[in-house]
């Protein structure tokens, strides 16, 4: 997953050096709210490429918990 911080710096920092730091005040917010929209189906498909799967939310909460 430290490639996804390491894309998010180079796409932040990138515009910077080129236009200068005062785009940082434009684009900052704007990747840390798109990474924020998009974490959990990144990492999601992260470990199903992976062999992992998905359990449904349905599925425990259906589930009574065990008393003794």
């Amino acid at each position: 997953m430290w490639f996804h911080a390491l894309m998010a710096g180079v796409i932040v920092f990138v515009p910077a050096l080129l236009a200068g730091a005062w785009v940082l005040i434009f684009t900052l917010p704007m990747v840390r709210a798109a990474y924020a929209m998009g974490i959990q189906d990144i990492l999601a498909l992260h470990y199903l490429d992976r062999g992992w799967t998905e359990i449904p939310v349905e599925h425990h909460a259906a589930r009574k918990p065990v008393r003794d």
